[in-house]
């Protein structure tokens, strides 16, 4: 999974009724009156710590370096980095379960073909800052 700077889209909460009639897990991503949890924290929830067997040795996490969005235009910074507080600190919780799942967790990838190949031993940081 690849984290960026944002913490994600939160689907509305109607359309998430709807599919969490179909699906009970989905009901304890609901908060008090909304659902609250990114499809990014959704997607881990559901495949990584409720199969957390069959996923160790196969889940990787990226987290991109928090500088990369400096070198960005103001018009499209807001892609990229978060401005919400409220996100922000979901955010920085999820990574950090993530972290605490003691599998593989890359920190500070620039782009994401370079985060491959760090993750395969091959090019290196040197070659992700160029």
């Amino acid at each position: 999974m690849y984290f960026g700077g944002k913490y994600g889209w939160i689907p509305p909460s109607p359309q998430m009724s709807i599919e969490a009639k179909n699906r009970a897990w989905l009901a304890d991503a609901r908060g008090e009156s909304a659902f609250a949890m990114s499809l990014g924290e959704l997607t881990f929830e559901k495949a990584v710590l409720q199969n957390m067997e069959a996923v160790q040795g196969r889940a990787f996490f990226y987290f991109r370096d928090e500088t990369f969005g400096d070198a960005l235009t103001e018009a499209v910074k807001p892609h990229f980095i978060e401005y919400d507080e409220d996100a922000k600190e979901k955010l920085d919780a999820l990574k950090e379960k993530m972290r605490q799942t003691n599998m593989q967790v890359l920190e500070d990838y620039m782009q994401p073909m370079n985060a491959v190949q760090r993750a395969l031993g091959v090019g290196g940081r040197s070659a992700e800052k160029a």
